[in-house]
């Protein structure tokens, strides 16, 4: 158990961050020793060659770990900040430059010396843990979307599972029967010699007839058209309880399904399953059809052959 526990420190404590904050900070602290001797060689002394040492080291160290936490997507704030470590790095490179140039009196080998530390083992390495920083982010950000969408799909999968068919096919009777309606409209209208389309909305030169004497002829669909349209309504539940009754009689038993199937294959008769229901209870109540179970049926004569005893024989007497 302990081991674990030290583990896990050990994982947490090594990590990127802290050895690239380890590696600036060795890189500070060489900084520090070049400009303190810098410093003291040129007459300064010590108190004040090692506090600018120091106030250079740390604080491109302490600027550069800032710059390195600094999210790359905030432009201004990260742009900010590398413009500081630059200057920070800058000022403690040309000092250090001078202070190699003392030694190699060569100017470039002393620059790449006295630039190297602050700008390359510094500065550029905050630029690049931004950098790395920010692609973690987005790499977890998109590992944790695909770990919701399939959550999202899991569950999507899961509700289709347990879906309720029972209340979709209800749905789809209710919305059928409507559907329904509309369309027995359409044909009380054309019954009574009415157009389908809506009368508000017909714009073209037939949309009304005009007569010599200037009166508008053209037939309008109101209440003096109610009876004629009930009995057309009346004459086509006739006619489908009638087809339901043939069917009954030709087929033997059959559910609301089943005669919605028949009426429509074989009478070119649409209907619901719940006018079709409602008809046949209708039908029950009159007799014409008997309930089987959950189906209905057309009554069936039965007739058995009753045994009759031999007509007596009657003797010239009228007597037995």
């Amino acid at each position: 158990m302990n081991s674990n526990k030290y583990i896990n420190a050990m994982r947490k404590v090594a990590t990127i961050e802290h050895l690239v904050d380890g590696v600036m900070v060795v890189f500070a602290l060489a900084s520090i020793g070049n400009i303190s001797e810098y410093m003291k060689g040129h007459g300064h002394n010590p108190v004040t060659a090692y506090g600018v040492g120091i106030a250079l080291g740390l604080g491109l160290v302490a600027i550069s770990i800032m710059l390195a936490r600094t999210p790359t997507d905030d432009r201004r704030t990260f742009g900010s900040m590398l413009a500081a470590t630059l200057a920070v790095g800058l000022l403690s490179g040309t000092v250090q430059a001078l202070a190699y140039y003392e030694h190699t009196a060569n100017i470039w080998t002393a620059c790449l010396q006295g630039y190297g530390f602050p700008l390359i083992g510094e500065c550029l390495l905050a630029v690049a843990m931004a950098m790395h920083t920010a692609s973690e982010r987005k790499r977890r950000a998109r590992l944790a979307d695909d770990g919701m969408e399939e959550r999202i799909n899991d569950a999507i999968s899961e509700a289709l599972a347990n879906i309720d068919i029972s209340g979709m096919q209800a749905h789809i009777e209710k919305q059928a029967a409507v559907i329904l309606k509309h369309k027995m409209a359409e044909i009380v209208a054309r019954r009574v010699g009415q157009s389908t389309a809506n009368p508000l909305s017909r714009t073209g030169d037939d949309a009304h007839q005009i007569t010599t004497n200037g009166e508008d002829s053209t037939p309008t669909f109101g209440p003096q058209n109610l009876p004629a349209a009930n009995d057309v309504r009346r004459q086509l539940v006739e006619e489908r309880r009638a087809a339901i009754v043939q069917l009954c009689e030709s087929y033997g038993a059959m559910g609301a399904p089943d005669l919605v199937k028949r009426l429509r294959d074989d009478r070119g008769i649409i209907a619901s399953t719940q006018t079709v229901r409602d008809d046949c209870n209708a039908l029950v109540d009159d007799g014409q059809l008997v309930a089987v179970g959950r189906k209905w049926d057309a009554p069936r004569t039965i007739s058995a052959a009753l045994p009759t005893a031999p007509a007596p024989v009657l003797n010239g007497n009228g007597q037995h």
